[in-house]
Protein backbone atom coordinates (compact mmCIF):
# COMPACT_ATOMS: atom_id res chain seq x y z
CA UNK A 1 0.00 0.00 0.00
CA UNK A 2 1.35 3.40 -0.82
CA UNK A 3 0.06 5.73 2.38
CA UNK A 4 1.09 9.44 2.29
CA UNK A 5 -2.18 10.69 1.76
CA UNK A 6 -3.10 8.78 -1.17
CA UNK A 7 -6.05 6.20 -1.20
CA UNK A 8 -5.11 2.18 0.08
CA UNK A 9 -6.37 -0.15 -2.31
CA UNK A 10 -9.74 -0.59 -1.41
CA UNK A 11 -12.57 -3.18 -2.99
CA UNK A 12 -16.32 -2.40 -2.80
CA UNK A 13 -18.67 -4.52 -3.70
CA UNK A 14 -22.02 -2.91 -4.61
CA UNK A 15 -25.07 -4.35 -6.41
CA UNK A 16 -22.72 -7.09 -7.54
CA UNK A 17 -19.94 -5.10 -8.75
CA UNK A 18 -16.78 -4.95 -7.30
CA UNK A 19 -14.43 -1.60 -7.52
CA UNK A 20 -10.94 -1.85 -6.71
CA UNK A 21 -9.40 1.83 -6.45
CA UNK A 22 -6.13 2.94 -4.54
CA UNK A 23 -2.44 3.58 -5.22
CA UNK A 24 -0.18 0.37 -4.50
CA UNK A 25 3.37 0.85 -3.86
CA UNK A 26 5.51 -1.93 -5.72
CA UNK A 27 8.88 -3.28 -5.14
CA UNK A 28 8.34 -5.68 -8.17
CA UNK A 29 7.35 -5.37 -11.77
CA UNK A 30 5.25 -8.56 -11.33
CA UNK A 31 3.86 -11.15 -9.03
CA UNK A 32 0.54 -10.88 -6.09
CA UNK A 33 -0.61 -7.21 -5.19
CA UNK A 34 -2.79 -8.69 -2.98
CA UNK A 35 -6.16 -11.43 -2.56
CA UNK A 36 -9.63 -10.42 -2.74
CA UNK A 37 -12.35 -12.05 -0.12
CA UNK A 38 -14.40 -14.80 -1.73
CA UNK A 39 -17.21 -12.91 -1.80
CA UNK A 40 -15.66 -10.38 -4.34
CA UNK A 41 -14.11 -12.66 -6.73
CA UNK A 42 -14.63 -12.91 -10.34
CA UNK A 43 -16.16 -16.02 -12.18
CA UNK A 44 -13.81 -15.49 -14.67
CA UNK A 45 -10.57 -13.79 -14.97
CA UNK A 46 -10.17 -9.71 -15.91
CA UNK A 47 -7.63 -8.14 -17.35
CA UNK A 48 -6.84 -4.56 -16.64
CA UNK A 49 -3.84 -1.68 -17.28
CA UNK A 50 -3.29 0.68 -14.81
CA UNK A 51 -0.94 3.26 -14.90
CA UNK A 52 1.93 3.40 -13.58
CA UNK A 53 4.49 5.87 -11.46
CA UNK A 54 7.16 5.70 -14.27
CA UNK A 55 3.99 7.44 -16.62
CA UNK A 56 3.67 3.76 -18.39
CA UNK A 57 0.64 1.16 -17.99
CA UNK A 58 1.02 -2.30 -16.29
CA UNK A 59 -1.42 -5.15 -16.64
CA UNK A 60 -3.33 -5.98 -13.71
CA UNK A 61 -5.25 -9.28 -13.66
CA UNK A 62 -8.01 -10.27 -11.09
CA UNK A 63 -8.12 -14.24 -10.92
CA UNK A 64 -10.56 -16.12 -9.74
CA UNK A 65 -8.49 -17.70 -7.52
CA UNK A 66 -8.81 -13.39 -5.96
CA UNK A 67 -5.33 -13.05 -6.62
CA UNK A 68 -4.98 -9.41 -7.76
CA UNK A 69 -1.53 -9.74 -9.92
CA UNK A 70 0.57 -7.63 -11.35
CA UNK A 71 2.10 -9.11 -14.70
CA UNK A 72 3.97 -6.57 -16.28
CA UNK A 73 4.75 -2.99 -16.83
CA UNK A 74 7.83 -0.34 -15.89
CA UNK A 75 5.80 -0.05 -12.41
CA UNK A 76 8.79 2.70 -10.91
CA UNK A 77 7.50 3.27 -7.74
CA UNK A 78 3.24 2.57 -7.95
CA UNK A 79 0.53 1.77 -9.46
CA UNK A 80 -2.83 3.25 -9.47
CA UNK A 81 -5.92 1.18 -9.66
CA UNK A 82 -9.21 2.13 -10.97
CA UNK A 83 -11.28 -0.87 -12.35
CA UNK A 84 -14.82 -2.66 -11.69
CA UNK A 85 -15.81 -6.04 -12.95
CA UNK A 86 -18.64 -8.55 -11.53
CA UNK A 87 -18.80 -10.54 -8.61
CA UNK A 88 -19.53 -14.88 -9.03
CA UNK A 89 -21.47 -14.16 -5.70
CA UNK A 90 -23.33 -11.69 -5.54
CA UNK A 91 -23.11 -10.38 -1.84
CA UNK A 92 -23.82 -6.62 -1.89
CA UNK A 93 -22.58 -3.65 0.71
CA UNK A 94 -19.41 -5.32 1.55
CA UNK A 95 -16.23 -2.84 1.83
CA UNK A 96 -13.00 -4.20 2.95
CA UNK A 97 -9.51 -3.16 2.97
CA UNK A 98 -7.05 -5.28 0.72
CA UNK A 99 -3.74 -6.42 2.69
CA UNK A 100 -0.48 -6.10 0.05
CA UNK A 101 1.56 -8.91 -0.28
Amino acid sequence: MYGNGYTPLTANLASGIVTLTGLIKSAATSGVIAVLPESMRPKERQIFQCLTGAGTVARVDVEISGSITLYSGNVSAWVSLQCSFPAAWLINGEICQLQAR
